[in-house]
């Protein structure tokens, strides 16, 4: 169920874009509106789903999936590496390495999780920091559709995202500004780990790409509240990468709670005729 409510959330974040602010914590706030689309997170997960029923190629389908859909919206450097066939993986710990393989964790076995999580994110995203963020979602999926408590689910995200054990600074965060000039740092200290609570920096957060940057506030904004429309709403209230956040946060969501009452209607409305036909030939509708 995970990559439907990857799906959703990725709709859901993406009106959110530049308009973040504590009155989208309303509850007449339309989730859902003419502001909203479908991402490259939308059609690289939809890719991930053909490639875990087919030859296991992931290089292969993202490549198509992105040629058939190069206007979906993508970062800068997995744009260059799709349109050149001679480019190989680029260190990439960018978010999108989490948001494409939530249905890795639906589909597989607890033991295949891992290895298969890893597998879709090395073809682009081979940093360990790519990797981890991938393997973290998918996994998070897998103990959610197993019916794991919340607990364990947070307590997982706490050991791959741990707070601070020693003093630091500012330096020893990753900028995501500054990743794309290569000048980042490398570093395992991370800003918002996942035993932060969100009240403790939501008025403060700000837009991070990395999977460091998301993955942890993903899984805490899950399980901050108690329903996936009560986490989009959390999630678009904080100005962040929120169609990222939503589509990680939306994935354990669906995965924990059920299918969504609402995703005929969303998936109808924003979902082209093709996108839509994989859905349904992969048995994920």
């Amino acid at each position: 169920m995970g990559v439907i409510g990857a799906i959703m959330g990725d709709i859901a974040g993406s009106g959110a874009e530049g308009f973040a602010g504590g009155p989208r914590l309303i509850p007449d706030y339309d989730m859902y509106s003419d502001r909203n689309r479908y991402t490259g997170g939308t059609v690289l997960s939809i890719a991930c789903v053909e490639a875990c029923n087919t030859d296991l190629n992931f290089l292969r389908c993202y490549r198509q999936y992105y040629n058939d859909y190069p206007d979906a919206g993508y970062n800068e450097r997995f744009c260059e590496w799709a349109k050149d066939y001679n480019l190989a993986s680029y260190n990439s710990f960018g978010s999108d390495a989490a948001i494409r393989c939530s249905y890795i964790g639906q589909h597989f076995p607890k033991d295949k999780v891992e290895e298969m999580a890893t597998l879709s994110a090395k073809c682009t995203h081979d940093h360990p920091e790519g990797i981890k963020g991938a393997v973290t979602l998918a996994m998070c999926v897998r103990m959610a559709e197993d019916g794991m408590p919340k607990d364990d689910i947070l307590k997982y995200g706490m050991k791959m995202y741990p707070k601070p054990t020693k003093p630091h600074t500012e330096e020893d965060f990753t900028d995501c500004a500054l990743v794309e000039k290569k000048l980042f740092k490398e570093t395992t200290v991370y800003r918002y780990p996942c035993e932060a609570h969100t009240d403790s920096y939501r008025s403060y957060i700000t837009k991070n790409t990395c999977c460091q940057g998301s993955v942890p506030v993903a899984i805490r904004c899950f399980y901050d509240t108690d329903s996936f429309m009560e986490c989009m709403y959390l999630i678009n209230s904080m100005q962040i990468d929120t169609d990222a956040v939503g589509a990680i946060a939306g994935a354990i969501c669906e995965s924990y709670y059920g299918r969504i009452a609402e995703e005929r209607e969303v998936l109808d409305r924003y979902l082209d005729k093709y996108l839509y036909s994989k859905l349904e030939q992969f048995g994920v509708l």
